[in-house]
């Protein structure tokens, strides 16, 4: 069964190495509106109670999905994928 916790610990070394990469980049880079949107869902899957559902959960990942598909953000991509397919885990709803 998925859960809000386990999705964010998926999500939170992501947040951690997207700073990194973000070091000495503009404000306006494209990676910023990724960092953004990542550490709002980790935020909204963290707090007691969650603040999230499964189908917002679902379009978030999406969309970091689908910002994430280039070279330098492989890993990253792989990362967003495992944390779908726990948010689509049987038993969440």
């Amino acid at each position: 069964m998925a859960s809000f916790a386990k999705i964010a610990k998926i999500l939170n070394p992501l947040s951690t190495d997207l700073d990194q990469q973000m070091l000495g980049r503009d404000e306006h880079d494209p990676l910023m509106l990724i960092n953004e949107r990542l550490g709002r869902l980790i935020e909204m899957l963290q707090a007691d109670p969650p603040t999230i559902d499964k189908i917002q959960t679902l379009q978030e990942l999406g969309f970091l999905s689908e910002h994430s598909r280039s070279e330098e953000l492989t890993s990253f991509h792989e990362s967003v994928r495992s944390a779908i397919e726990e948010a689509m885990a049987p038993g969440w709803d």
